[in-house]
């Protein structure tokens, strides 16, 4: 018995020895071929589209251009494809750290005919790069019979908008008014990371408020539901509304100045109600009809909803053109369930200058330091803006909001072109032309104003608060690439370079503190 157990332990030992020797090693390579199997599963994919390696690629000989971008979903829908560029535009939420199989929807051929394949691109490892340096990636869509198409794929961390339809009739003011769909991916929603699609009928028309002879024009759009009603929609994270404006911002190569000159108007009525709130707009890359628009800043449009209005305001808009005494000749109305003989009646006191002390003396002070530090040549007759009359059946009170659109911090626009004029820094303060009466109502005007000049230049208006606010918005857009994209398409040179803006504000507000007796 002693030896037939002698020879089993030394069976045993040579077993052991030749399970570190030959079996171990075998079950740690079978181990990792799995692992890395499924590794290369998990990771040769991107919007549940195969990334190709350099040998898979070159099957690929055959190249017949063709346009099937009408085949082309995005997380369910029609993608934004510039047809004639053969270009997918895709909102993405990428930061420094995202990794590529960490992006979100997917990316489909819907037509059983073809297939979709990402070419091997080692930008995939640095996407945050890759975006920002307007880098697109190689999509093979390829036949059953060997031919391919390529696409190219452009991730952008901005929204991204696509607009389809044409025009159907030409409404009774003689603005051509479009119908179709819109389609919204905003990847980053309001800023959290957070993810929506949504898709709407609409109708638009131009906006003729806009000084521009561009092709980039600015739409007024109005979201509709299947059978013509209204459809509100939280687009960007802005709040729910079915009226909108896309605005080409096609007056500003920086395109910061609205967003900025809006962020800091509601910086300064930060305090008050909010009646007097710019809608500062989201910047989104917009495909329209198939061909790729560049940047807009959508924004909604300033009306009753926006500024929750209720039966007892009334809310109106300058007209282009001052058109004489009469009121009626003179606004716009945005909002008032009176007759609009009851409405100019309450107007014409105020628009003749005979009665002012309706008038919100914070607002108005506001305003007047507000137009005068952007020095927005062509509002400085204060023809652009709103009035909110609120209350008007308990006393009525007027507060005013800037309009703030194509002309601001040196920008002009002169013979149907814009231009930039540094020495427009060097304009004089002026005031509204209702100072005179303001100053019998209140004596201390001067010294209200001067006052209310020091506090902002120590907060809204200070080089510090400006600066802060141009670094935040355009790395929010310069980040996506896509002014390049804009630059590119609109065939201008883009002006990456801020320090002319930041310069000329903080020598615009240097006159100022001349003018008010700030060392």
């Amino acid at each position: 018995m002693l030896s037939a157990v002698v020879i089993s332990e030394r069976d045993f030992m040579k077993f052991g020895k030749i399970w570190r020797i030959v079996l171990l090693p075998l079950l740690m390579a079978v181990v990792l071929g799995f692992a890395l199997l499924s590794s290369v599963g998990k990771s040769s994919s991107c919007m549940g589209v195969k990334i190709l390696s350099e040998a898979e690629m070159s099957r690929f000989t055959s190249l017949v251009p063709q346009e099937l971008s009408g085949w082309i979903s995005c997380s369910g829908s029609t993608a934004a494809v510039d047809a004639g560029n053969f270009k997918i535009y895709i909102s993405q939420n990428i930061g420094e750290e995202t990794d590529y199989t960490q992006l979100t929807g997917s990316l489909a051929m819907n037509n059983s005919a073809y297939k979709m394949y990402f070419a091997p691109d080692e930008m995939f490892a640095d996407l945050y790069t890759a975006v920002k340096e307007n880098h697109s990636f190689a999509l093979i869509v390829s036949a059953e019979n060997g031919e391919y198409m390529q696409y190219e794929v452009v991730f952008t961390t901005l929204p991204v908008v696509n607009i389809s339809g044409q025009l159907a009739y030409t409404s009774p003011d003689g603005e051509d008014v479009h119908k179709g769909s819109i389609t919204v991916w905003d990847s980053n929603f309001a800023g959290t990371g957070g993810i929506t699609l949504e898709k709407t009928a609409a109708e638009w028309y131009l906006d003729d408020y806009r000084d521009s002879s561009e092709d980039k024009t600015t739409w007024r759009v109005s979201l509709k539901v299947d059978n013509g009603g209204s459809n509100m929609i939280n687009l960007m994270g802005q709040g729910k509304d079915d009226d909108w404006v896309f605005n080409g911002i096609s007056g500003d190569s920086t395109q910061l100045r609205e967003k900025l000159a809006a962020s800091l108007w509601n910086s300064m009525d930060d305090s008050l109600s909010g009646r007097e709130h710019m809608a500062e707009g989201e910047y989104a890359e917009v495909v329209y009809n198939g061909r790729y628009m560049g940047v807009y800043l959508v924004q909604r449009r300033i009306d009753q909803k926006y500024l929750d209005l209720d039966s007892n305001d009334i809310l109106l808009r300058d007209k282009k053109d001052r058109r004489g005494s009469y009121a009626q000749n003179n606004y716009t109305v945005r909002h008032g369930y009176y007759t609009e003989e009851e409405i100019w009646q309450i107007v014409q006191p105020l628009h003749s200058r005979q009665d002012c002390s309706v008038i919100d003396i914070g607002n108005w002070i506001d305003v007047n330091l507000f137009i005068n530090a952007v020095c927005n040549k062509g509002r400085l007759d204060y023809t652009e803006m709103y009035y909110n009359w609120q209350g008007v059946n308990s006393g009525p009170e007027v507060a005013m909001i800037p309009v703030l659109s194509d002309s601001l911090w040196g920008v002009t626009f002169e013979d149907r072109e814009y231009y930039f004029d540094e020495n427009l820094k060097n304009s004089a303060v002026a005031y509204r032309d209702e100072y005179g009466q303001l100053k019998e109502l209140y004596p201390d005007l001067d010294e209200r104003i001067a006052e209310r000049y020091r506090q902002l230049r120590s907060t809204v208006l200070s080089e510090e608060y400006i600066e802060k606010n141009i670094a935040y918005i355009q790395s929010r857009i310069e980040n996506s690439g896509a002014p390049a994209r804009d630059a590119q398409r609109w065939e201008y040179e883009k002006d990456k370079d801020t320090e002319k803006l930041c310069r000329y504000i903080c020598e615009r507000l240097a006159v100022m503190d001349g003018f008010y007796g700030i060392i």
